[in-house]
């Protein structure tokens, strides 16, 4: 199952750690750390949140069908 774990470089103490650690667990988990952004990377910088959702999402759209494409 793709997972996406996103973070913001000036996160909470200890967060960007413990979403490092959650991604390396998570099998084929992609990880990312949003700069200029704190805990509400979504509302700190939505355009760079928008384009990172869309490039996962797209990456694993099938047509007809859930997965990565064929």
């Amino acid at each position: 199952m793709p997972v996406l774990v996103a973070v913001g470089e000036r996160d909470v103490p200890g967060f960007r750690e413990m979403a490092a650690v959650l991604a390396r667990r998570i099998p084929c988990a992609q990880y990312h750390v949003v700069a200029d952004a704190g805990h509400m990377i979504n509302m700190e910088q939505p355009a760079v949140v928008n384009a990172l959702l869309a490039r996962f999402l797209t990456s694993h759209h099938r047509p007809g069908g859930a997965g990565p494409p064929a």
